[in-house]
């Protein structure tokens, strides 16, 4: 009897165990020849995103409830990376969008990305659009995003550096009660 019971406790502790070290793997490549964003990007690595296999797993991704709590998480997602790699993050969802708009708009999702050794994190965010992700890395900021608007499918991911914004493009790095305030070196810095 106290053998069938170890036996029991060995198997769920296995089972556990193996749930909590199922990887999301979201991403395969697919190289392409057309170019995503309208050719803003110069250098990308196409992939293919995999909704079904994010939305399959998304049960096993737990809600954020601080930064520290990260690292205990049992859902870990596999990332391509703008240099080619790809690494393991802790992914756990994170409610940005106030109650009454996430009420309106429940395909839309966030989620929070720490990697293994603290030192990449990020944030993504799922809708009906695709996966777009940004990442800060030691190598610099590394972006995810759809093709198009109109392809949920296949995705770029790309550094910043490689993205050029269309002429005619006005990038804002803050706002006041007024007006936007352009993007340039000279922007203000916060002071709360």
């Amino acid at each position: 009897m106290l053998m069938k019971r170890i036996a029991i406790l060995l198997l769920l502790t296995f089972q556990v165990m193996t749930v909590r070290s199922q990887v999301i793997r979201p991403f395969t490549a697919a190289p392409t020849d057309r170019e995503p964003l309208g050719g803003v990007v110069k250098v990308f690595h196409p992939y293919a995103f995999d909704a079904n296999a994010f939305l399959a797993a998304m049960p096993r991704i737990p809600e954020l409830k601080n930064l520290a709590g990260m690292k205990s998480s049992s859902a870990t997602i596999e990332l391509p990376l703008a240099d080619g790699q790809t690494q393991r993050f802790f992914i756990a969802g994170d409610q940005v969008l106030v109650p009454e708009v996430a009420a309106l708009y429940p395909q839309i999702r966030n989620f929070k990305l720490l990697s293994a050794d603290g030192k990449s994190y990020g944030v993504l965010t799922l809708s009906q659009l695709g996966l777009n992700g940004l990442i800060i890395t030691p190598k610099g900021s590394m972006y995810i995003s759809p093709f198009s608007f109109n392809d949920a499918v296949n995705h770029a991911i790309y550094f910043g550096e490689d993205f050029t914004p269309p002429a005619g493009l006005s990038v804002a790095c803050g706002t006041d009660d007024r007006h936007m305030v352009g993007a340039s070196d000279s922007c203000p810095a916060r002071s709360d």
